[in-house]
């Protein structure tokens, strides 16, 4: 028997449902920005013929709010990556698992086979009589 052991379990990960988290992360990041585009875009509207302090404020809390929209973007866009990262490595340690198997399958039969012939060659063993 070969000196090591392989993992001999599964890699249990539901890929299906990190790619469907991802898919809806980066569509709930489009809709943010195109949403974030349209608010901005009537925004501009109406503070095009504004004066006085309501525009100035209206201004500042704009901007804050596509500042904040903007990061939670990023976030939503990070996490679908993150996501696909995830199931991408677990594909990746399942094939080398499912490798080490076959390797150590492959090497324990080499020994056994090496062990047999050299029972059957060897003169100063002897095999009994069957």
């Amino acid at each position: 028997m070969p000196d090591w052991t392989p993992d001999w379990a599964d890699v249990h990960f539901d890929r299906a449902a990190a790619h469907r988290a991802a898919t809806e992360c980066e569509r709930a990041a489009r809709f943010l920005r195109d949403t974030t585009q349209r608010r901005s875009a009537l925004a501009e509207s109406a503070l095009a013929d504004g004066r006085g302090a309501w525009r100035d404020q209206l201004v500042r809390r704009a901007a804050r709010v596509d500042e904040r929209c903007a990061e939670i973007e990023a976030n939503l866009r990070a996490l679908a990556a993150a996501l696909r990262d995830a199931s991408a490595r677990a594909e990746r340690d399942q094939l080398a698992r499912v490798a080490a198997r076959q390797r150590w399958i492959a090497q324990a039969k080499a020994e056994a086979e090496l062990a047999a012939a050299t029972a059957v060659t060897d003169p100063g063993q002897r095999v009994a009589p069957s």
